[in-house]
């Protein structure tokens, strides 16, 4: 595999551990949000532990049937958490799309859904069990010979506090 690409782009801690990693972005703040219509008749959850009760609309990288874990806090430490649910779309897009539809609990990027929290479409549960993701890394295979272009770019795209 590593030969068929020259790089990527995925959330820190979802990288293969033999590639190169370099962070391009700062935190990522996370959201479990639901629509009022997917709330009617059930509570929100009041815990992680709660979740099983609730369905998921998880996403999941292209080629995988395995959806990502939503990062959780339990009992003061972070935890990868697989929530069960009927749906696993593959981009961030259509896993909104389907919580504003009331298919179920997402878990997604705030930025992603503020204008839809702000506005009402969306309600966000378990804001103090959800922590930041680390930010976005740029990967790529371990090769000895990188051209000089290839590493001008990495560091030009290198995230910098």
């Amino acid at each position: 595999m590593a030969d068929r690409f020259d790089a990527g782009v995925r959330l820190g801690g979802e990288i293969a551990k033999d590639m190169i990693a370099v962070r391009i972005s700062a935190d990522v703040p996370m959201a479990i949000v639901g629509a009022p219509a997917y709330f009617a008749g059930r509570s929100a959850p009041a815990s992680p532990a709660g979740l099983v009760d609730h369905r998921a609309i998880n996403l999941g990288l292209p080629g995988s049937r395995v959806p990502l874990g939503w990062r959780l806090m339990r009992g003061g430490r972070e935890a990868k958490v697989r929530v069960g649910g009927p749906l696993v779309l593959t981009t961030i897009e259509l896993v909104r799309a389907a919580a504003l539809d009331g298919h179920g609990l997402a878990y997604l990027p705030t930025d992603q859904v503020q204008d839809d929290l702000d506005a009402g479409r969306l309600i966000q549960v378990l804001g103090k069990f959800t922590p930041d993701l680390p930010g976005y890394q740029l990967y790529y295979p371990n090769r000895r010979h990188a051209s000089a272009a290839f590493k001008l770019f990495v560091e030009a795209v290198r995230y910098r506090d």
